[in-house]
């Protein structure tokens, strides 16, 4: 009876074996889809928005309260939506100084690089959210906050900086400035209504 109890043990811990070897030997089913996460959902709608050359930015932000997290990850993203904002008009700028021929010194130069310093975190205090999602892990919460900066924005603050006026509309009648405002409309057209 010992014998035979050995062997149906010895069996049974075979198959048991054998049923876990050929199982990590398959693949597991298609249907089967890992779930994505929070930001790599919103990396996803990120990379769509990057595509008609609006401004865009996944703030993170994390804490033990929900809403914490939230306002540090709204924070984050206009921190450096405000750093894309400068950069593009620094490169406005620099575009329109070699069209024009003139220097980065000069009064148009000037009114750019102004323009640029103005722009700060504070003054995209309006700017709101299109997502964001919130994730707990041991009572921790990390949100992730996508917000978007239309280029017509740069246009709009550039028209009512200080000291704009003539500066403005000699930029206005420019070349850079009509390659600007077709990015504009490229943004427009491909953000309509049921974009976010």
């Amino acid at each position: 009876m010992e014998k035979r109890m050995k062997r149906v043990v010895c069996g049974l811990f075979s198959l048991v074996i054998g049923v876990g070897f050929s199982g990590c030997s398959s693949s597991p089913p298609k249907e089967v889809a890992a779930e994505k996460g929070a930001l790599e959902c919103l990396q996803e709608k990120a990379a769509k928005i990057t595509a008609t050359s609006g401004m865009i930015e996944i703030g993170t932000g994390e804490s033990s309260t929900r809403q914490m997290a939230i306002t540090r990850a709204r924070a984050d993203a206009r921190s450096n939506l405000a750093l894309q904002a400068q950069e593009k008009i620094i490169s406005l700028r620099d575009a329109y100084v070699r069209e024009a021929g003139i220097s980065t010194e000069s009064a148009s130069g000037r009114f750019f690089s102004s323009a640029a310093s103005q722009l700060t975190a504070n003054t995209l205090l309006e700017t709101s959210p299109r997502d964001q999602q919130v994730e707990e892990k041991d009572g921790t919460f990390t949100a992730y906050v996508l917000m978007v900066l239309s280029p017509e924005f740069i246009d709009d603050f550039l028209k009512n900086s200080k000291g704009a006026g003539d500066l403005y509309e000699r930029f206005n009648s420019s070349k850079t400035h009509r390659k600007f405002e077709k990015e504009i409309r490229a943004y427009r057209e491909a953000t309509e209504p049921g974009f976010f």
